[in-house]
């Protein structure tokens, strides 16, 4: 499955994904159903430029919803800058929590 924040984003990969035969569901986070998907695409849609706060960044359920998602892989598809540690904020607790994952990872691949 494919989440993104903006309804325009949604449309535009819906299309594309129906042009290319490829039975994907799309969702923007308001409609998302209430089932889990082994794997979740998330494409939060801002790039680093874009001013904040950021939609996701308004309330931690937010986030928590996305990242409740996927049963084995979240897999974050965009301007990944836009989760700053230094920011007191739910992405910026997602980019904490996200940096220490991948770094536990590197570690099993070189012990």
């Amino acid at each position: 499955a494919i989440m993104t924040l903006s309804y325009h984003q949604k449309v535009l990969l819906q299309s594309l994904l129906q042009a290319r035969g490829l039975p994907t569901s799309v969702f923007v986070l308001d409609e998302c159903p209430l089932q889990s998907f082994d794997t979740l695409f998330f494409s939060p849609v801002y790039t680093h430029v874009t001013p904040r706060p950021y939609a996701l960044d308004f309330s931690d359920s937010t986030l928590y919803r996305i990242l409740c998602l996927p049963k084995r892989r979240l897999i974050v598809v965009g301007d990944t800058h836009i989760f700053d540690q230094k920011t007191h904020s739910p992405s910026g607790l997602f980019a904490k929590n996200f940096k220490k994952k991948r770094q536990e990872k590197a570690d099993c691949l070189t012990n």
